[in-house]
């Protein structure tokens, strides 16, 4: 099994909500099957099949605070977590479920 991970439609906040950092964007998680021969380490991983199992798009919110030494930022975060203050809360599927997830499982696996 393959999950790419892509992110979209990001923004910035600075220094907002007695947080330095906050960063909202959404989560793209794309769960492939495997590319054929990946295991192989002299194929590297020929291009196998890319039909997707399971798809979804998650909206997310990260919460930092950034520390400034000698021109060095030390990045701290706070929270990361699902945005769950939209219309997402009320999502009970994936976009794409080619292997039948049930409206329980699905709320599980959120």
């Amino acid at each position: 099994m393959r999950l790419d991970i892509t992110f979209k439609d990001t923004k910035v906040l600075f220094f907002n909500f007695d947080t330095d950092l906050i960063f909202e964007y959404t989560m793209i998680m794309n769960w492939t099957p495997d590319d054929a021969h990946a295991e192989d380490p002299a194929n590297k991983g020929e291009k196998g099949t890319k039909e997707t199992i399971f798809y979804d798009e998650f909206q997310m919110v990260t919460t930092a605070t950034l520390e400034m030494v000698d021109d060095v930022g030390y990045l701290n975060i706070l929270n990361h977590k699902l945005d769950l203050n939209n219309k997402f809360a009320q999502t009970i599927s994936p976009e794409k479920n080619t292997i039948n997830v049930t409206e329980n499982e699905y709320r599980e696996f959120l």
